[in-house]
């Protein structure tokens, strides 16, 4: 379906769901401990891509996982300028935009009650459906208990997080809040950043 700098997705016999493959490398004991983790704590969601079940090769060696499938386009492509979004959604109103983001919101606010924080919010981790479902992928890469998320966008990162390497530390609520706000700006205004600058 897709290939990226971690793995690759793949169509599974079942349409309800895709299959991630890692590439050769990517997959270390640590985050093999972090996806035994995850199948062992599920998350049943609608719309949460939740990392289901661990895939292993006929001699029981681990390289990927099972997770519920996204139907649409990442968010990313979709703000990307009024053009982008008048291409894929011309219907769409003010209040479109906001019931969206209400959405994605809920998304959050749910594993937040569970203890989990994304870490890595960013638009491509976001699939919007054409009926404005919305997914939320990529999920392996949560912070979860003294699991770190090992990734990030600057765009996203609040100042005191600036510069650090991603997987050497753990991200508060504080922080989880700050790349929501940026997120749900970027939604409200387009895709504009709400740090960007013309001229200086």
């Amino acid at each position: 379906i897709s290939s990226g700098a971690e793995g690759t997705a793949y169509s599974t016999n079942d349409n309800r769901y895709v299959c991630k493959v890692f590439h050769e490398k990517q997959l270390s004991v640590l985050r093999c401990k972090k996806l035994k983790f995850f199948e062992n704590r599920q998350v049943r969601y609608d719309g949460i891509c939740w990392p289901e079940k661990i895939v292993y090769t006929m001699d029981g060696k681990p390289v990927g996982y099972i997770m519920q499938r996204a139907y649409g386009r990442e968010m990313s492509k979709i703000f990307d300028g009024e053009e982008s979004i008048l291409e894929y959604f011309p219907q769409w109103k003010r209040i479109d935009l906001v019931n969206l983001s209400i959405k994605i919101l809920e998304k959050f606010i749910y594993l937040h009650l569970l203890g989990i924080k994304v870490g890595d919010i960013r638009p491509q981790n976001i699939v919007i459906g054409n009926d404005a479902s919305v997914y939320l992928i990529d999920m392996d890469s949560c912070q979860i208990e003294d699991y770190p998320c090992p990734f990030g966008d600057e765009d996203f990162t609040p100042a005191e997080n600036q510069g650090k390497a991603f997987d050497s530390f753990l991200r508060t609520y504080r922080n989880e809040r700050f790349s929501i706000y940026v997120l749900v700006f970027t939604i409200l205004f387009l895709g504009a950043h709400p740090y960007a600058q013309k001229n200086g």
